[in-house]
């Protein structure tokens, strides 16, 4: 089976996955972006729904992003509202992310990574010089060990 071969694989479409993307394009290296879910999808599935950024909205700027005049400028985003500009980056910029994609395995072999994903039960193989783990902090739920007493 042909894998496809990349410079760079990025695991991940939040904030870091897409700066690096953007930074990537710019200048022309092979690069795909995989998530898990949907672009930003850690700031949906795994926050409160009143939640908002606990920084103003031109302090969340991606590269390329301009908030000097915009009137939200100073708002606290709600996570619809940041996945929104997510979502609205990764297609302005034309950036290569897949979603729904779960990475399964990343192994080294020789001089390359050998990554397999899999799709609706669908495995898929590629190669990459490079890895960037961008999954962020707050993938997994951490429920403390003392609620197993309450």
């Amino acid at each position: 089976m042909d894998e496809q071969v990349f410079d760079v694989i990025i695991v991940g479409a939040g904030f870091a996955g897409l700066a690096a993307s953007y930074h990537l394009k710019k200048y022309g290296i092979n690069h795909i972006v995989f998530e898990r879910g949907r672009i930003g999808e850690s700031w949906l599935s795994q926050r409160w729904d009143s939640f908002r950024t606990n920084s103003t909205n031109k302090l969340n700027v991606l590269p390329g992003q301009d908030w000097s005049d915009d009137s939200t400028a100073d708002a606290f985003a709600t996570t619809t509202e940041l996945v929104s500009s997510f979502e609205e980056y990764s297609s302005s910029h034309q950036l290569p992310v897949l979603q729904n994609i779960n990475v399964i395995s990343v192994e080294k072999q020789g001089n390359f990574f050998h990554v397999v994903v899999s799709s609706k039960d669908v495995h898929t193989n590629y190669r990459s010089r490079q890895i960037l783990i961008a999954s962020g902090t707050a993938n997994k739920i951490k429920i403390p060990q003392i609620s197993k007493n309450i």
